[in-house]
């Protein structure tokens, strides 16, 4: 093919090697959801600051909750035990049982 200025081939400047070494670039491409859903939780906190404070307060509520259900449990835990060694007797029938009488 003749071009009127000349040219007759393009020559394509080659492409470089990557700069990162293989096990580098295997690496991030792994991680590459966590990246993701990094940025991607930046980008929803500037576009929907509302939203992201409503989620960002229901997260803190879950965490309070767990904690609370969880500090609850560990003093349920030390008063039986308590209670166990300091020789105070269980009820051992169950709920039904308590109906039935």
């Amino acid at each position: 093919m003749n071009d009127p200025a000349g040219i007759s081939d393009i020559m394509w400047r080659p492409r470089l090697t990557g700069l990162l070494d293989e096990k580098k670039e295997a690496e991030i491409q792994s991680n590459l959801k966590n990246y993701r859903k990094i940025y991607e939780d930046e980008d929803f906190k500037i576009t929907n600051r509302k939203e992201w404070e409503r989620k960002e307060r229901r997260e803190r509520q879950k965490k309070e909750v767990s904690y609370n259900l969880s500090a609850s449990f560990n003093i349920i835990i030390l008063l039986f035990s308590y209670s166990t060694v300091l020789g105070v007797p269980h009820r051992q029938e169950s709920c039904l049982e308590a109906d039935k009488g």
